[in-house]
């Protein structure tokens, strides 16, 4: 090997050293700009994070002081009337002035069904509650535990049992997406649905209202409901709270073999049914109906 040539691999060698320190200097400054920005990006993340939490708190709290100052300013009479749920055909709007009903339960064959009809019921009441002493709003309260089927040219979905047997979460969140969509075309944003409850007893005249005798399958399908209306702007209803599907044949009220029966379960079996109401709680389910039924002698409701 020449001296030139030795020469000319010694300074090859120097100017890919230097060139190889010159890229790590640039790449380590680059990666202490990119961890510099990823810890700004964070910081700016959790200060997001922290002012949406403030925001929210502060709104929670303006929200609780406004329903306190309401409650404080209503007299017993508007009070009384806030609790009072009629049914549509058993008052008139000029009864919601002088009383101030908090909610309205829908009837099917009390108006005209189209979508339009219902939309024009509902907001005639409301202008009556807002004409009332209280100046509250009210709830208009619908069954559409399958398809808003009170209005004409709804979708109309298999019930509860057909979709358990199906047992899809994804579907069966769909549709609770699909029902909550063309109830707030009527003006109905509260639904009394899911029924959760699991049937035990097939002579029972609302098995067809339960997804399964199995309570997790009940416990999952219900809260893909229920998420599928909360997600899409709906109050939602868990019923009925609880043992209403395990009542026993021959315990009926009356003259009725099972209906509004009692339900003998032990703390197991009881447990399970109340999982299933903590999972519509979490998922943020607003309202929940109780049952007509009693629970080892003792009635839910009181009528």
């Amino acid at each position: 090997m020449t001296k030139r040539l030795k020469s000319l691999i010694a300074l090859l060698l120097v100017f890919i050293l230097t060139f190889s320190m010159v890229a790590c200097s640039k790449e380590k400054e680059q990666e202490a700009k990119e961890d510099s920005q990823s810890v700004t990006q964070t910081e700016s993340d959790s200060s997001e994070v922290a002012q949406d939490q403030e925001e929210t708190s502060t709104q929670e709290i303006e929200t609780s002081q406004r329903v306190e100052e309401l409650l404080s300013s209503l007299t017993l009479e508007e009070k009384v009337g806030q609790m009072i749920q009629p049914a549509v055909y058993n008052v008139s709007t000029s009864d919601m002035e002088e009383y101030g009903y908090g909610s309205i339960l829908s009837y099917t064959s009390y108006m005209d069904q189209s979508e339009l009809g219902w939309k024009n019921t509902v907001l005639t009441w409301q202008k009556a509650a807002l004409n009332s002493s209280s100046g509250i709003p009210y709830l208009f309260g619908n069954d559409a535990v399958h398809g808003v089927n009170v209005s004409t040219d709804s979708v109309i979905f298999p019930h509860n049992i057909g979709i358990g047997a199906a047992n899809n979460p994804e579907l069966t969140y769909k549709m609770g997406e699909a029902v909550a969509n063309e109830l707030k075309l009527t003006g109905m944003i509260w639904n009394f649905s899911p029924c959760l409850a699991v049937a035990s007893e097939p002579r029972w005249g609302r098995t067809y209202e339960s997804y399964s005798s199995d309570p997790e399958i009940v416990k999952t399908l219900g809260e893909a409901y229920s998420k599928g209306q909360l997600d899409n702007g709906i109050i939602v209803t868990a019923k009925h709270f609880i043992g209403d599907g395990s009542i026993g044949y021959g315990t009926g009220e009356d003259d009725f073999l099972i209906d509004r029966g009692d339900a003998t379960l032990n703390d197991e079996q009881l447990e399970a049914l109340l999982d299933i109401y903590r999972t519509q709680i979490a998922a943020g389910v607003q309202t929940i109906m109780i049952s007509h039924s009693s629970l080892n002698g003792t009635k839910m409701r009181v009528y």
